[in-house]
């Protein structure tokens, strides 16, 4: 069998889609090593040297364009286009399939609302994007999600919450639908190692953009009354905009990008972590915090299960006075204590990526 994985990013570019990707490759080849499978994304760079089965498409004017060329030159009699969202990869995903050919999507996120809140032009959560009246652009992109949803074969999702909001909204059939939730990051003896820099730290993690809501995070600390420091880690187009929000604290510090080895020592010393967005679906930095058993306060706008929800402070990311109760919450000892007390006792899922590569399996085997 021939996997086509369809990605907007690929390593070495960092992101969550390139990450699960690699994992996802990584277990297919451990668990099903007959399996052909070849790589096709978006590329700001050629590599300096050739690379087996990875096709880059450089990211210029006519990238769609080139990217379904690639893909239908790589399809032949038992192919399967498995496309990591909607449009960048789904929309010439779905224009190269052909007769008796399939296609797999996998849903992780919603690259309309995430472009209209990164945009500025609305700030709502996702639950409540599609009750808004829609632009002429709009309405032409979902025109387009709904060509790509009715061509896909299967569509998967990461969270049980985002497949009964999708097959509300766009009214799909279950028997195409399918949820595989991603593993557990598998934290290493590398968190030994603490840096205690950071212990008295309230720290997030991330990109600078407007969905993650930092503007109200900083706005927030400003007026809480506390010696502890608030670093933000990260690169992104807001970073600017945040260091004049956050002007005259000098509590408030900026760090760039970390190596996952390096951050999981940030997050395993520092005192809170906090993750404001306006919408998480499946958030990778609070599952790196179960795993560490550190407290966070979490946006209540998240996909995860209710049994994972409890682990977290949950707040509603338009009220900052939510926001700001609850790290003035943790600010207190014993409520900390009891907090952590409780994650102590949290079992994590044994679930691995080889669980995760054979539901795959059994998935496309049954196309």
């Amino acid at each position: 069998m021939k996997i086509i994985i369809a990605s907007g990013t690929y390593k070495p570019e960092i992101s969550g889609q390139s990450t699960f990707i690699s994992n996802l490759i990584s277990a297919l080849k451990k668990v099903e090593p007959s399996f052909d499978v070849s790589v096709v994304t978006y590329s700001d760079s050629k590599p300096a040297e050739a690379e087996d089965k990875i096709y880059r498409v450089p990211r210029n004017l006519f990238r769609h364009f080139s990217y379904f060329l690639q893909i239908k030159k790589l399809l032949n009699q038992d192919s399967i286009i498995y496309a990591q969202d909607l449009f960048s990869s789904g929309l010439p995903s779905a224009l190269a399939k052909m007769k008796k050919k399939k296609l797999v999507i996998r849903l992780g996120g919603d690259f309309l609302w995430e472009k209209m809140v990164n945009s500025g032009k609305i700030k709502v959560p996702l639950s409540q994007y599609y009750q808004l009246k829609k632009t002429f652009v709009e309405k032409f992109y979902l025109f387009l999600y709904r060509f790509v949803l009715k061509r896909a074969d299967l569509l998967i999702f990461n969270t049980l919450w985002q497949k009964n909001f999708y097959q509300s909204i766009f009214n799909l059939s279950a028997d195409h639908l399918a949820v595989i939730e991603n593993p557990f990051p598998t934290i290493g003896s590398a968190v030994i190692d603490q840096d205690q820099q950071y212990n008295q730290a309230i720290v997030f993690a991330g990109r600078f953009i407007k969905l993650k809501n930092l503007t109200s995070l900083v706005d927030v600390f400003r007026k809480i009354k506390t010696d502890k420091k608030l670093i933000l880690i990260g690169e992104g187009p807001e970073k600017i905009n945040l260091q004049n929000r956050a002007a005259g604290d000098n509590r408030i510090e900026f760090i760039d990008s970390k190596g996952r080895e390096e951050l999981l020592k940030i997050l395993a010393s520092s005192y809170l972590v906090v993750l404001p967005s306006l919408s998480e679906l499946n958030p990778n930095l609070a599952m790196e915090c179960l795993g560490l058993k550190k407290p966070m306060v979490l946006t209540s706008e998240v996909g995860f299960r209710p049994e994972i929800k409890k682990s977290f402070k949950l707040v509603d990311p338009t009220s900052q006075e939510q926001i700001k109760q609850a790290i003035e919450f943790f600010l207190v000892p014993d409520n900390y204590n009891l907090f952590v007390e409780n994650l102590q006792s949290t079992e994590i899922s044994k679930y691995s990526w080889d669980d995760l590569a054979k539901k795959h399996i059994d998935f496309f085997s049954n196309l």
